[in-house]
């Protein structure tokens, strides 16, 4: 147990440091983030042709190699035309927190009852407000609203390590306590 507090503590750090630095740059933080993603999907593409040519048959293989040949060209869009790559990652964030919002809209009213409604129904609608702040702006700021994004939440993984290793530490520390005083 004290080797996953410390893997936990030293990801939370490592994690709270990088979103940091994507906030300080985020059309930095955006390129990096695009560049990673469509070396991903080259290399998924290229293993996915590879394995294609183990089907039998071209009828087989003809959906594989299509979905190969899709990863690819979008990895090579990525790489070529950076703010489509932003601009679609973005938009993908956007549908994301709309159709989160909306759930949390949902719950908020579903459990009405249980005492959490208004502070579910104010989360659902930031995040529809944010949606849609960032559906009107996709095209001027793409990069930096996707590197805004990662560093927010780099971060926020960060704290919740940190307070993770640090609620684990501390349940230890009083069962140890408590099994010596009895």
């Amino acid at each position: 147990m004290p080797r996953l507090t410390t893997l936990w503590t030293a990801s939370g750090a490592a994690s709270l440091v990088l979103g940091f630095l994507a906030l300080l740059n985020p059309a930095g933080a955006g390129v990096a983030t695009l560049s990673l993603i469509a070396i991903g999907l080259g290399l998924a593409g290229v293993m996915q042709a590879a394995a294609a040519f183990d089907e039998n048959g071209w009828r087989d293989r003809a959906a594989p190699l299509l979905l190969a040949l899709a990863m690819i060209g979008l990895a090579v869009l990525t790489f070529r035309l950076p703010a489509i790559g932003a601009s679609l990652l973005v938009a993908m964030f956007a549908a994301l927190f709309l159709i989160s919002g909306i759930a949390k809209m949902l719950w908020a009213w579903l459990g009405r009852g249980e005492g959490f409604l208004w502070p579910a129904l104010l989360s659902g609608l930031l995040s529809v407000l944010l949606s849609v702040l960032i559906m009107v702006d996709l095209h001027e700021r793409a990069l930096r609203l996707l590197g805004l994004l990662i560093g927010i939440e780099l971060m926020l993984n960060g704290l919740v390590l940190l307070s993770a290793a640090s609620s684990v530490r501390r349940l230890r520390k009083n069962l140890e306590e408590r099994r010596y005083v009895a």
